[in-house]
Formats: structure tokens, C-alpha cells, sequence
């Protein structure tokens, strides 16, 4: 049998794959130089740190790879379950492009049934960010409902938020949030963004309340309880610990790379805080990375919010980052 090792994870994992490896070849077992020419594919990964396993672009990696072996072996099922994972971790990174591409290639191997069903589900979350039209999506979408799609409330919180509509973001985030438990910590977040909109106090601290009691760990989902509960704090008057939250909140994103969610944070931050300098400048960063990676669904929210469609970042180009760390002045004011 031929066999191909992935490793994603510290030098510990390297190790442990070597090992492996030689074990397989000392029962008779030969490496193959890919995934394509392999019988046997293994994805080794590192579970001894909570930051091996909470590293968005690790993960997106692995589930690359998964996606990757399935299609050269021809198992759509198999492929379209990766390409899902993979997309969700795009869609967080503000990688979009890739996983518009990637979602409907899949779409165009001719999938049925649920698979396809979840699919244009995903597609129509992508195209929404992404500010492109979704009708025809939502017609072959409706053809589904004798089954539910898991994504349901997952692309309506999605549409919800970026047509600013503050009570549907609560009510889609927070049956995200009580339905889906790997989703659940980004449920109650833009449940969160949803009350802002509103000024509604009550309903953020609820969902900060219960992503409380969620028991999870992990950087990724320690930024969203962070950026849920400084929503929470801005909504109840409380300015300096909601500035505090938020401030670790948006570094933890930042540094993982996960710009579309930094940018969330910063737009319903910064709409809880109205008026203020702080408000002003929170939702103008937050337009600033919707235009940078090509958000532009939720542009139009933040012009509304702002009253500034004119806003100089908006000549900002798409490849360009945010660069520099968080100026303590961003969050902090005078």
C-alpha cells in the first residue's frame, strides 16, 4: 500500500509523522510523493496546545488538504464536506474570492441533494459579504425546504447583518448560537452586532451571558466572548471596560488573521458607543477592511452608520492590509 502523510503543527508533529512513516514502511508500506498517488492519505495534526488547534489558517490548511485528496480520487461527497470547512474558514479570514471559487466548482461537478443543498446555502453567505446579487441563489435555495438546511440561520444572520437589520441578526444568531454548537460562539457575536443596532442591552448581555456558559477555550473563540461582552459593557454605558474588551478582542483577531471578524467587532463596537470619537473612528476602520478584502456587502451598512460614503478609505486598494498594530489611541481616545 502506498501511503502520503500531511503534517500540520509544531516540530513535535513533524516528529510524530516521521515516526509514523517509518513504522508503515517498516510493515512493508511505501511513501508516495502526493495525495494523488496515494491509497492511504493521513492528515497529522498537533492537539498538545490550544493555540495549535484554534490556528484558523492551520485549520483552513488541513481541511485544504482533506478537499485537495478527495477531488484528485473523485469522492464529491467527501470533497464538498472539506471544500465547506475550508470556505467557512475563508469567510472569517476575508479570503472570499477563494471560496467562491472553490464553492462553485463544487457546484459544477453536478452535486444533489443535501450536498448541493449546503452549497448554495454557503455561496449565498460568500455572495452577501461579498455585495454580489443573490436571487437566483435564493430561488434554487427555496427548492429545499422539505429538508432544512443546516445553514439556514447561519446565511440569513449573514443577509441579516449586512442589510443592517438589527432584530433579524438576533433572531438568526442566536438560533445559530443555540442549534449549532461549532458555530455557536460567532452566533452569538453577531447576535451581539444585532443589538447594537438596535440599542438593545439586554439581548447583547444575554448572548454574552451564554457564551459564557458555552465551556469552550481556544484564541479564536476567547476573541469572540471578549468582543461580545465589550458590546455588552458599551451598551450598558459602561466605556472604559467595553474599550478594554474590545481592545483584546480586536488584537487577538488581528493577530490570527481574522479580518472579517475584526472588522464585525469594530462595527458593532462602534455602533454601541454612538456618539463618540471612539464610534467615529472604530466604524471607520471597520469600512476600511470591509473595502480591503472585499466585504463590500457590508459597506453600504457602514456608510449608513457613519453618514461618511465618501470616507477616504474608501480609495483604499483591495491588497492593501491594515498594517500596523491597533494605535492605543484607536481604542483608548484622548
Amino acid at each position: 500500500m502506498k501511503f502520503h502523510i500531511r503534517n500540520f503543527g509544531c516540530r513535535a508533529t513533524q516528529a510524530d509523522g516521521a515516526a509514523l512513516a517509518s513504522a508503515l514502511e517498516a510493515g512493508g508500506h511505501a511513501v508516495a510523493t502526493g495525495c494523488a498517488g496515494a491509497e492511504l492519505v493521513i492528515l497529522n495534526t498537533c492537539t498538545v496546545t490550544s493555540s495549535a488547534d484554534d490556528d484558523v489558517r492551520g485549520a483552513r490548511d488541513i481541511a485544504l488538504a482533506g478537499f485537495e485528496d478527495a477531488t484528485s480520487r473523485g469522492l464529491r461527497s467527501y470533497a464538498a464536506f472539506f471544500s465547506l470547512n475550508a470556505t467557512e474558514y475563508d469567510l472569517h479570514l476575508g479570503t472570499i474570492p477563494p471560496g467562491i471559487e472553490r464553492t462553485r466548482s463544487m457546484l459544477d461537478l453536478g452535486l444533489e441533494g443535501f450536498d448541493r443543498a449546503v452549497n448554495l446555502s454557503t455561496l449565498h453567505m460568500l455572495y452577501t459579504v461579498a455585495g454580489v446579487q443573490v436571487e437566483d441563489l435564493e430561488r434554487e435555495i427555496d427548492g429545499f425546504r422539505a429538508e432544512r438546511v443546516s445553514t439556514d440561520d447561519d446565511r440569513r444572520c449573514w443577509a441579516a447583518l449586512a442589510a443592517g437589520d438589527g432584530p433579524d441578526a438576533i433572531r438568526y444568531g442566536l438560533a445559530l448560537a443555540r442549534d449549532d454548537e461549532l458555530n455557536a460562539p460567532f452566533g452569538y457575536l453577531r447576535a451581539a452586532i444585532g443589538a447594537a443596532l438596535i440599542g438593545d442591552a439586554a439581548t447583547a448581555r444575554t448572548a454574552s451571558e451564554e457564551h459564557g456558559h458555552l465551556g469552550r477555550w481556544g484564541r479564536w473563540v476567547d476573541a469572540a466572548a471578549a468582543a461580545t461582552d465589550a458590546i455588552a459593557l458599551a451598551l450598558e454605558g459602561r466605556r472604559d471596560e467595553a474599550l478594554s474588551c474590545g481592545r483584546e478582542a480586536i488584537a487577538a483577531f488581528r493577530s490570527q488573521g481574522v479580518r472579517l471578524d475584526e472588522a464585525l467587532v469594530e462595527l458593532g463596537l462602534g455602533v454601541a458607543l454612538r456618539p463618540s470619537p471612539e464610534s467615529d473612528e472604530l466604524l471607520g476602520w471597520a469600512r476600511e477592511t470591509f473595502v480591503a478584502i472585499g466585504a463590500l456587502g457590508f459597506v453600504a451598512t457602514a456608510d449608513r452608520l457613519t453618514g461618511h460614503g465618501d470616507r477616504a478609505s474608501a480609495a483604499r486598494r483591495p491588497d492593501e492590509g491594515r498594517g500596523e498594530a491597533l494605535p492605543s489611541s484607536h481604542i483608548t481616545g484622548p
